[in-house]
């Protein structure tokens, strides 16, 4: 027989050091999570386990597409595991365990946002950010290049629906607490997202889902409240920090919704780029859970990235475990948490953890339509997905295209861009893979400069800024309109600095770049006012 999801949630405390190293997750009591080779019933397989085990078992569908079920015996979870693994429907097995969230204790409130822009304020060391209002001056986010509304998935404990500085996704196919499912998408009453804790569409009110949701999509430039990474983006509510099984739950909910809107054309479901998972378990090793990994190779194939944070406490998460970031899979980044003077504040691990991004008194939104501070590598996390968030909004046309006939690989290019694109911070130095921080700016750049795109770098009057000839060999000649002062610096294809000029008085400024190896290279100039930019090519 069926059996409901539990409507109870234990929230599990971070571990400190010591005890992280000391204690390894263990799974819930009586409980196991099974995918099933296609084909196969669940119910089917539930009356044969209860046929021949002296036990009573319950099963439950935690995703049709996938054939992931949920199980529960009276008797022990060993034994049910066991049983799961030995009968031929059953292609992987593990246990179910309790997740926790990413939460470390607050520090005092910052006055300002240093993730966003740095310039010490808090003490910290300029320039230690995310290079967001850099990005910014290239595109604030909203929609693809083919005028698809952008969603961020943050799969939390919970949501201030009603916050006045965010905006949530919406179900417009469903109608609202009816008791009815309008849509026909296999959820009740979804309008406002998916609870997969009480199985339901209410979305309960917790600060820690809030939390994330402001640093990826906090409204800005209206007056109110913090930024956000993204100015106007929607957030997809979904409710699944209990269980392995409503974590699954929860990501098959997500997945259910891109592939909905790319089948019905943009009529339902949801544009979802990427999820974020700003909780998890620590020293869980991947080969306990096979079931909770494989979720992000099946939602990539569909075009959605996962960015997961590490645990809170400084070890090696390649010797002691950790979930979800030592998952294997490419549609996975896996980040750690850096302070206002880049030193390193979470869990490491060059195998498993990609870069680091700010996490240590992030300024954004609560529960209650008020703001506070948030903390450990849940913020961290939640930088990086709005970062994946933005560089999906940068309009060029190959770009578009590319994001239409090849979701997956285009996921896997914005993963790229954001790991090639770090600050190296000597703290990171073999601590984690790219040895850097979070650059948005220079990933977009990145972008760019793989299309050859020359849109969304210009600020002010196009034709007054010139650069030529273009393409050109040894000399570079540069105008900038009525412009006494500017910074000039040529990137590479990775977003880096390759060499930079301060120019004085007034132009046209002759820049000598004969030591440049051939290739493509973006011109940024920055004056006192405005921030141009443009492509150039070096013969």
């Amino acid at each position: 027989m069926n059996f409901c999801l539990p409507l109870f949630l234990i929230w599990g405390l971070m571990l400190s050091k010591g005890a992280a190293l000391a204690q390894s997750p263990q799974p819930l009591s009586g409980e196991a999570l099974a995918m099933l080779r296609p084909q196969t019933s669940g119910e089917l397989l539930c009356q044969q386990l209860n046929h021949t085990s002296p036990d009573s078992i319950t099963c439950v569908c935690l995703s049709p597409r996938m054939n992931i079920w949920w199980f529960r015996t009276t008797g022990t979870e060993q034994a049910l595991l066991d049983q799961l693994n030995r009968h031929p429907f059953v292609a992987a097995a593990q246990f179910n365990r309790y997740v926790s969230l990413r939460i470390s204790p607050d520090d005092p409130l910052f006055a300002q946002q240093w993730g966003l822009l740095n310039v010490g304020q808090t003490g910290g060391t300029a320039g230690a950010d995310v290079r967001a209002t850099s990005a910014w001056d290239i595109t604030t986010g909203g929609l693809t290049p083919n005028g698809d509304t952008i969603v961020i998935a943050i799969v939390d404990d919970g949501f201030d629906l009603n916050h006045a500085d965010l905006l949530f996704w919406k179900n417009h196919a469903e109608i609202p607490q009816n008791g009815i499912d309008d849509d026909n998408n296999g959820y009740v009453d979804d309008y406002n997202g998916w609870n997969s804790i009480s199985n339901n569409g209410t979305i309960p009110s917790f600060n820690h889902g809030t939390e994330m949701s402001g640093i990826v999509a906090a409204r800005t430039n209206n007056s109110l409240g913090v930024a956000g990474m993204n100015w106007n983006v929607a957030v997809l509510p979904v409710r699944g920090v209990g269980t392995e099984a409503q974590v699954v739950a929860a990501y098959a909910y997500v997945l259910e919704a891109r592939i909905r809107y790319d089948q019905s054309n943009g009529q339902q479901g949801a544009y979802v780029v990427v999820c974020n998972s700003s909780f998890g378990i620590n020293n869980g090793k991947p080969e306990n859970f096979p079931l909770w990994c494989a979720m992000y190779d099946t939602m990539g194939k569909y075009g959605i990235l996962n960015v997961g944070s590490t645990t809170n406490a400084k070890v090696n998460v390649d010797i002691v475990g950790d979930i979800p970031t030592t998952c294997p899979s490419d549609y996975l980044i896996s980040v750690t948490n850096t302070n206002a003077n880049d030193q390193l504040e979470g869990g490491y691990g060059p195998m498993h953890i990609d870069l680091g991004a700010p996490g240590s008194g992030i300024l954004t939104t609560y529960a209650g339509n008020s703001y506070g501070n948030a903390n450990g590598t849940s913020p961290s996390a939640a930088f990086v997905s709005g970062a994946v968030a933005l560089l999906y909004s940068l309009k060029c046309y190959d770009f578009g295209q590319e994001i239409k006939n090849d979701p997956a690989g285009v996921a896997l290019k914005v993963k790229a861009w954001i790991l090639q694109s770090v600050d190296t911070l000597p703290a990171l130095k073999d601590k984690v893979a790219t040895e850097g921080r979070l650059n948005v700016y220079r990933a977009l750049l990145t972008a760019i400069s793989h299309y050859n795109c020359k849109v969304g770098l210009l600020q002010g009057s196009a034709s007054s800024f010139r650069v030529y000839p273009n393409p050109g060999a040894d000399e570079l000649i540069v105008t900038l309109p009525a412009c006494q002062e500017a910074r000039l610096c040529l990137l590479n294809s990775m977003g880096r600095e390759v060499q930079c000029w301060q120019k004085s008085g007034p132009g046209p400024w002759q820049l000598d770049v004969d030591p440049l190896p051939s290739g493509w290279y973006v011109l940024t100039a920055q004056t006192p006012q405005l921030t141009y930019g443009t492509l150039w090519i070096r013969q």
